[in-house]
């Protein structure tokens, strides 16, 4: 039996950004899902069933708050492990999203991309879902 490769999905609305993360998780051997608004990332969520969510804060039409609200409110998608990637940061900010449910916070203009994946392999592997909602 073949194995599933795991699944990403990166809500970014820079096209740059969501591109360039996308062939590097692409690379890593991920099923890559992009979306490039809130909306369209909250029902990719529910959709999908990634096995984890990168989620940008600032969208423009959802904020990024708003999509982890949807995102942990819905019975479907609750136990997917979030990781918020911005290029803003406050503690205060951090500790909100992490008190909503994010599993981590990121400033991704920080980060090498080894050091993302290696965050989001982490992520899936000490919050894994119970089980994949079919």
């Amino acid at each position: 039996m073949a194995e599933t490769k795991p699944k990403i999905l990166i809500i970014e609305d820079d096209k740059a950004i969501g591109e360039g993360m996308q062939q590097v998780f692409t690379n890593e051997g991920f099923d890559v899902v992009l979306a490039p608004d809130g909306e369209t990332g909250a029902a990719s969520a529910k959709s999908e069933q990634p096995d984890v969510i990168m989620l940008d804060v600032l969208l423009p039409d959802l904020t990024g708050w708003e999509v982890l609200t949807k995102i942990k409110e819905d019975d479907t998608t609750r136990d997917i492990p979030v990781i918020i990637d911005s290029n803003l940061y406050s503690a205060e900010r951090e500790t909100e999203f992490l008190d909503r449910g994010a599993v981590e916070y990121i400033v991704k203009s920080d980060l090498a991309p080894k050091v993302i994946i290696e965050k989001v392999k982490a992520a899936m592997k000490e919050h894994p879902r119970a089980q994949k909602a079919t």
